[in-house]
């Protein structure tokens, strides 16, 4: 079922105050008037009712409008993964001085996971076995669950990646939605880290949408539109999954389903 009452939507907002406002009326009247009017006290607040969800309705496909067209967009270009994970499971880990992670489809889910003594990302490959094509441009999307791990850990997206040390990300944590770009060296720089993100679901999965033209980059929650940076110079690469631990020794999970990526070559 969608997440479709919004704390910050002034329509929801309205359409509440307004139920209210008429339900109340009519109950007092019925009251007032006697038990002949009930009939017509349940037909206002049903009518009230419809009158909520319309607007609800309204506001739904308003704000997911752009994310619509997002994905009508990739729509025009080929698929390099899609993915639900219905796969049989497997399980691989990895250590080194720093930490560990370790990489598994479990339960139709692609979990993703590291814990490490300094600021680390644990990459994925999309489909699950090789690294994706050289992307110019690409649409993404897929549910993503922050499972486990710290306030300052995050999961999401890696692309433009040149290099081990050269890649931009999006990925999203418990509380906020951050756009960083590492250049080859730490600290790495973000370049969109608000302090809340509004349609961010604390302790759920996610729907995260990503549309990446040229220099643009528009990035979507749940259907809402987070934000949209441009002339960015985000260079041709390979597209990951990713969990991203922040310099401390406790588990980021992270896990990721109904995936699909398109892109163009170039």
């Amino acid at each position: 079922m969608p997440d479709v009452v919004w704390r910050d939507d002034m329509a929801a907002a309205t359409a509440l105050a307004a139920v209210a406002v008429l339900i109340g009326a009519t109950v007092a009247a019925a009251l007032a008037g006697g038990h002949h009017l009930i009939i017509e006290a349940m037909a206002a607040i049903l009518v009230t009712v419809l009158f909520y969800a319309l607007v609800q309705g309204v506001s739904l496909w308003v704000m997911t409008s752009e994310s619509r067209h997002a994905a009508a967009v990739g729509d025009d270009w080929g698929v390099v993964g899609a993915l639900g994970y219905e796969v049989p499971p497997w399980h691989k880990e990895f250590t080194s001085p720093r930490g560990s992670s370790y990489l598994a489809v479990e339960g139709g889910r692609y979990l993703v996971g590291i814990s490490s003594t300094r600021d680390a990302t644990q990459p994925a490959h999309v489909d699950g076995k090789a690294a994706s094509p050289v992307l110019r441009d690409f649409y993404f999307e897929a549910d993503v669950e922050y499972v486990q791990g710290p306030s300052d850990g995050y999961c999401g997206l890696m692309f433009g990646k040149e290099a081990d040390e050269h890649w931009w990300a999006v990925v999203f944590g418990r509380r906020s939605l951050t756009v960083t770009q590492n250049p080859g060296s730490l600290p790495h720089r973000y370049i969109y880290d608000p302090d809340d993100v509004k349609a961010l679901r604390p302790d759920r999965k996610n729907r995260l949408a990503i549309l990446k033209q040229g220099g643009d980059l528009s990035i979507f929650l749940n259907g809402r539109t987070v934000t949209e940076l441009h002339d960015l110079a985000i260079a041709d690469g390979t597209v990951w999954l990713a969990a991203q631990s922040k310099s401390r020794p406790i588990w980021v999970r992270c896990a990721f389903d109904n995936l699909l990526l398109r892109g163009t070559t170039g």
